[in-house]
């Protein structure tokens, strides 16, 4: 059984004497130099494929490891190949030795996608100056059907000057020892865990009795749930409270918690509040979430969580917002996003 708790994480962080380099050079070495990927890639099978000038692409393997409990792949575990993408375009447009911070995230989903082939994440730069880098992405399957459309903004640091070291992250990773050829493969290839709930827990329970439910313990977690380490910890009428664990598992290249995963804890709690607003026999679908980044966070065990409620409950959509906030109490992000009522299938 995996837990991102339990099992120590794989992948590596970039070398420090990478960062000397300009973005585009940096994000080409790293293509092609022969480095692991990232423990974020491990876990889910996202990566960068490809890096141009002001433009880049990350895939990402719709596994049934992505599946909410409706079934679909949850919408919010889009974000995390979205924000490796807009945040990559980005980079190659720095000088070297300078480093970013996504800022600002934003999705808009076009429409749900079921387990299977892959998602595909391409960005381009549209502005970039010494202190802001502004991206768009689009989301597609492997067929190019749209998925989704988004859009980030990112903080640009001044030049690390000559002789001085970058800005240390967390301690690095060591190595993973040897897997024999018989060793587990990564988490997104495994068997799955976790369970769908059928159309009749829907048919039969309200949004709020069925979070409630898993809350207890008395209906099971989604795949994405046992994946990540996503737990509800609150439910109320138009309020949700979820956590993550700041595993090692769910770093970025740099060594802190990918922002992207940052965004599925919002997007989950978000989607759980309008959730608990649906009556026997209903469903909601999301539309959008925004999400500004305050503050890096380091992959230290502990957890992550976020608070939402919504603000507006008309007859053909809802708005919730919310924040995140890390183990010491201190805000990491703010949400915001809106979710669309529908019937049961």
């Amino acid at each position: 059984m995996f837990s991102v708790r339990a099992e120590p994480a794989r992948g590596a962080f970039l070398p420090p004497a990478l960062v000397r380099l300009s973005g585009l050079d940096l994000l080409r070495t790293y293509l092609d130099g022969g480095y692991d990927w990232a423990p974020v890639a491990h876990l889910t099978g996202m990566h960068p494929t490809r890096v141009d000038a002001g433009t880049a692409r990350c895939v990402m393997p719709l596994s049934d490891w992505l599946r909410s409990s409706h079934g679909r792949v949850s919408e919010g575990a889009l974000l995390i190949p979205a924000d490796s993408a807009l945040g990559s375009a980005v980079h190659t447009t720095l000088p070297a030795a300078t480093l970013y911070t996504t800022a600002e995230l934003s999705l808009s989903w076009i429409r749900p996608v079921e387990p299977g082939g892959l998602v595909v994440a391409d960005a381009r730069a549209v502005y970039t100056s010494d202190t802001l880098g502004l991206s768009q992405v689009t989301l597609t399957d492997d067929e190019g059907e749209l998925i989704g459309v988004g859009a980030s903004r990112c903080t640009v640091f001044p030049p690390v000057p000559e002789g001085v070291s970058p800005p240390p992250g967390p301690e690095p990773l060591r190595p993973p020892p040897s897997e024999p050829a018989t060793g587990p493969a990564d988490p997104y290839l495994r068997a799955v865990e976790g369970e769908v709930l059928e159309d009749r827990v829907w048919r039969a329970s309200g949004g709020r009795d069925v979070l409630e439910g898993q809350r207890r313990g008395s209906l099971p977690q989604p795949p994405l749930h046992h994946l990540f380490g996503l737990a509800p910890v609150e439910i109320g009428d138009g309020r949700a409270v979820f956590s993550l664990p700041c595993t090692r598992w769910v770093s970025s290249p740099v060594g802190f918690v990918q922002g992207g995963v940052i965004a599925l804890l919002g997007h989950t709690a978000l989607l759980g509040a309008v959730e608990a607003t649906v009556p026997p026999g209903g469903g909601c679908a999301p539309l959008d979430l925004k999400v500004n980044l305050l503050r890096p966070v380091a992959p230290d065990g502990r957890d992550l969580v976020a608070s939402t409620q919504v603000v507006h409950q008309g007859h053909t959509y809802a708005i919730a917002t919310g924040e995140v906030q890390n183990a010491d109490g201190k805000r990491v992000a703010l949400l915001t996003g809106s979710a669309a009522y529908r019937p049961s299938p």
